[in-house]
């Protein structure tokens, strides 16, 4: 993560948000991660703006190589 992928990012995200286009977003990271990682501006878009969908469960993978 850099400053200019950072940057990008948020213009992404502000630009789809601004524009009111659907925006589908996959991630492992908790908000504190999200935050710590891609900074304060980020999070609060994401978290301020989505409807977060936890999903649960075991990994297919996992259960499949036993």
């Amino acid at each position: 993560v850099t400053s200019v992928s950072i940057s990008a990012l948020y213009t992404l995200l502000n630009t789809r948000l601004v524009s009111r286009r659907p925006i589908i977003l996959s991630t492992n990271l908790s908000e504190a991660e999200i935050e710590q990682k891609y900074g304060p501006q980020i999070a609060s878009r994401l978290v301020g703006e989505f409807c977060l969908i936890p999903f649960r469960g075991e990994d297919i993978r996992k259960k499949k190589s036993n």
